[in-house]
């Protein structure tokens, strides 16, 4: 989920990544079935890495 401000949240409310206002309206989410709209995001997040290992993922 997003909060107001763009932010996706884990499960104890840390800030995972933020999304810019223009793709939060249309942004792919597991349980949606449809979006359409000028800017239609999906985030690839095979390469994601969170917490202190972040810097791992520059490499990859």
């Amino acid at each position: 989920m997003i909060d107001d401000d763009g932010w996706i949240r884990g499960d104890e409310g840390e800030l995972l990544m933020w999304i810019p206002l223009t793709h939060r309206p249309n942004l792919h989410r597991p349980r949606n079935i449809w979006v359409a709209g000028k800017h239609e995001t999906r985030l690839d997040l095979s390469n994601f890495v969170r917490g202190r290992s972040w810097t791992s993922c520059i490499d990859s």
